[in-house]
């Protein structure tokens, strides 16, 4: 009679099968811990962005916590977490309209942002920072921020964030200047670097690197009593370059761990040649960097080479900055004594730079401090004078040497 008297079907429950696509979403797409953009999906959608809009001006800012590592140590990592879902909730509630956020990695958040000025972008950082020092955990919260400009939305947009971590760099841990834009001078920088890069290797094997020798002298007797090796690249077109050009660059991409190495033998062979020409060898000192010194294989390497050519132990000095003594001192210092039981001797360059205490005088095993120069330009003062006189008596009390 058109009326229905019962009815015939099955339900599905997705329920559970809708959470899991969605919490597999989240993680694809979202930071865990804050919430926000993770790296992938950042750069996913700020390509989108910049690509849709691209007759529009947009800025990536990149910023990291200072001394995050501290508020871990310190606080805990709990609050060291929660101090980074605050930066997460600031981005929310700061960054404008049409704009994307995100945190890289660690304490590290990227921003995409539309702007029409450069001052607007200078005026967000300092919403950020003023946001951020009010967030009370006994420990002023203190960023950086590295700031790059969108010239070319065709860029891609992880070349975008490693230009801004170059602008950042410039500034990390100042606290008077706290961002800084990635510019000519930094991308001239960047471009002199990565020709560099790419002749480094050549230069080596062709040997475009020259080891010169720094003469030591003895202050009474006017005696030439050692020397510092040196090493310059005799570049093909641009001629010396000194060291402050390349060894900066070097250090951070590993290649000086090599360079040290050829110098290191250059040193042994001018030992050798001196020794066959009649000439009584003077020690030479050699640079060794942390790379080096902490290798479980550097007692041995330095061994094998001096009696490669026969030489003894006792006429290479290994000078390590003084920065090298900071951590892990009690292995550094096994290490070292080590070695001068075998006959090498040991020096600390740049003595009086910033690191130095009494208690690091007292305990680390060398033979030479070497004084840094800014240390003696103090000598134009009464007080300067009287510090260097008294850091050179300290130190022949202990039977130092002092370059």
């Amino acid at each position: 009679q058109g009326h229905a008297k019962r009815f015939i079907g099955s339900l599905t429950d997705v329920d559970d099968t809708v959470k899991s696509e969605l919490a597999l979403k989240y993680r694809a797409e979202l930071d865990m811990l804050t919430g926000i953009y993770n790296v992938h999906t950042f750069t996913a959608k700020t390509q989108e962005l910049l690509t849709r809009h691209g007759e529009d001006r947009y800025a990536i800012i990149r910023t990291d916590i200072n001394r995050f590592k501290f508020i871990n140590d310190i606080y805990g990592m709990e609050e060291g977490d929660k101090l980074l879902c605050r930066v997460a909730q600031t981005l929310r509630e700061l960054i404008p309209a049409g704009g994307t956020y995100g945190r890289l990695t660690g304490d590290v958040f990227c921003m995409c942002v539309p702007y029409e000025k450069e001052d607007d972008l200078i005026a967000l950082t300092e919403r950020i920072t003023v946001r951020l020092e009010q967030y009370g955990i006994g420990y002023k919260v203190s960023l950086s921020f590295g700031i790059c400009t969108v010239d070319d939305p065709e860029v891609p947009v992880s070349i975008l964030c490693d230009w801004a971590h170059l602008a950042l760099k410039t500034v990390k841990g100042n606290l008077i200047r706290r961002y800084a834009f990635y510019d000519d001078t930094l991308r001239a920088r960047q471009l002199d670097e990565r020709i560099i890069e790419n002749e480094m290797e050549d230069a080596l094997r062709q040997g475009q690197f020259v080891v010169y020798l720094q003469a030591k002298h003895d202050i009474r007797t006017r005696q030439v009593v050692g020397a510092e090796a040196l090493v310059r690249w005799l570049h093909p077109r641009e001629g010396l370059l000194a060291p402050a050009r390349f060894i900066p660059l070097f250090e951070r991409n590993g290649f000086v761990v090599r360079l040290d190495e050829f110098v290191w033998e250059e040193c042994c062979k001018i030992l050798r040649r001196w020794i066959d020409d009649g000439v009584t060898p003077l020690p030479l000192s050699i640079n060794v960097s942390r790379m080096h010194i902490f290798n479980p294989g550097f007692s041995l390497k330095m061994q094998a080479l001096a009696s490669k050519y026969r030489l003894p132990y006792s006429l290479l000095e290994l000078e390590l900055t003084e920065s090298t003594f900071i951590e892990n001192a009690q292995e550094l210092y096994d290490i070292m004594t080590d070695l001068q039981s075998r006959g090498f001797s040991f020096s600390m360059d740049d003595f009086g730079s910033g690191y130095s205490s009494l208690n690091m005088l007292k305990n680390a095993p060398v033979d030479t401090i070497k004084l840094d120069r800014e240390f003696l330009h103090e000598t134009t003062s009464q007080k300067g004078r009287s510090v260097v006189l008294y850091t050179t008596a300290l130190a022949r009390e202990l039977d130092l040497r002092v370059v």
